[in-house]
């Protein structure tokens, strides 16, 4: 997750302001619904500063 600051003269990002880099998450076999069945789609996650 980044927080650039500003785009260089060609539009691509060369610095950033913050940047969170995830450890890797092997998702092979995970299922985050189990029980959605209804076949509503779209999840709300909250997303958090920790203190």
């Amino acid at each position: 997750m980044s927080l650039p600051t500003n785009p260089g003269s060609r539009g691509k990002i060369d610095s950033w302001h913050e940047r969170i880099i995830f450890p890797f998450i092997d998702f092979e076999g995970f299922n985050p619904f189990p029980n959605d069945d209804d076949g509503e789609c779209g999840s709300d996650i909250p997303i958090e500063r920790l203190p």
